[in-house]
């Protein structure tokens, strides 16, 4: 079995987090991190789509057998 997380780390919600020009990730990634674990851990689910906080899709989560 093999839990698989994939994020795209491409668009502006990951390059200028704070509104000042500064490249930092982290903030992010952190959020797509919490969003991916409550919904495995409250809700089950087994696979899902992961969205910025601009709404765009920029990553995915599995479980395969």
């Amino acid at each position: 079995m093999r839990f698989v997380l994939k994020i795209d780390c491409d668009n502006a919600a990951f390059q200028d987090p704070y509104g000042d020009g500064t490249v930092d990730p982290l903030p992010e990634i952190s959020g797509l991190l919490r969003e991916a674990s409550f919904q495995v851990g409250h809700n089950r689910n087994v696979a899902g789509v992961l969205h910025d906080v601009n709404g765009n899709a920029v990553g995915e989560f599995c479980l395969h057998p």
